[in-house]
């Protein structure tokens, strides 16, 4: 190709670049989808070795550290994005790189539990990733109206998530979570009983779980629930013969 004489080198290493990612698209691997990632990686590996300092090396390693995230690496997507900012702050490939450290290094918290709560008491699992404590919340539901208006119970505009959040609360309780340095999503489970559940008045309640102990918005993440605290349990059993 002519452009392969040229001083500047950014035409044929950004077709070699589009090449490599042409064959790792399109390519079909006797051996498997791991097989064939792998030799993609490699093939970026090279890449990025030969084209020095050069702002396309910083494409490559980005989608080197894309190929990470995607296998679940995390960690090793994150060191991998980082050099490349450290290394062309100003590229293309840098501000693809901040965004991934930013999704990787995201809050998540979500939370799942049984609807009727009564003794035995159950648990709270909550799910999450890259937080170290999780604040619950109880507070009286008037659900009944949301169901009356067409409303979805567990859905709310900005100002309906507002006026949730500043309910009064009858419970709460913070809970430590075990550290995730690998920014995996873990659960945890934090009983029931935690909350001090016996002296609650039967009814129904919202469960509200925040990274953040005002349980405000900013650099936060809230999960909401409807739970029923009840006196009444089934309990089944065989009768002798």
């Amino acid at each position: 190709m002519l452009f392969r004489s040229d001083a500047d080198p950014t035409a044929v290493l950004a077709a070699d670049l589009d090449r490599i990612l042409w064959a790792g698209n399109a390519a079909v691997a006797d051996d498997g989808a791991d097989a064939l990632a792998a030799r993609k990686r490699a093939a970026l590996e090279t890449f990025a070795t030969r084209a020095g300092d050069h702002e396309t090396a910083a494409m490559a390693r980005g989608l080197l550290a894309e190929l990470a995230r995607a296998e679940g690496d995390l960690v090793e997507a994150r060191t991998i994005a980082a050099g490349v900012i450290e290394s062309q702050p100003k590229s293309p490939a840098a501000a693809f790189c901040k965004n991934l450290i930013a999704d990787i290094e995201g809050k998540g918290l979500s939370f799942t539990t049984e609807r009727s709560w009564a003794a035995p008491w159950p648990a709270v699992r909550v799910g999450y990733r890259n937080l170290a404590k999780v604040h619950l919340r109880l507070a009286k539901a008037d659900w009944l109206p949301r169901v009356l208006a067409g409303k979805p119970v567990e859905w709310f505009d900005e100002e309906e998530r507002k006026a949730l959040l500043a309910l009064p609360a009858v419970r709460s309780h913070a809970a430590d979570l075990p550290a995730t340095p690998d920014y995996q999503e873990r659960q945890h489970d934090i009983p029931v009983s935690a909350l001090d559940p016996q002296g609650l008045e039967p009814g129904t309640y919202w469960l509200i779980a925040s990274a953040q102990p005002d349980f405000g918005g900013g650099d936060n993440v809230v999960f909401v629930g409807l739970v029923r605290v009840t006196r009444l349990a089934i309990v089944g059993g065989q009768s002798g013969a």
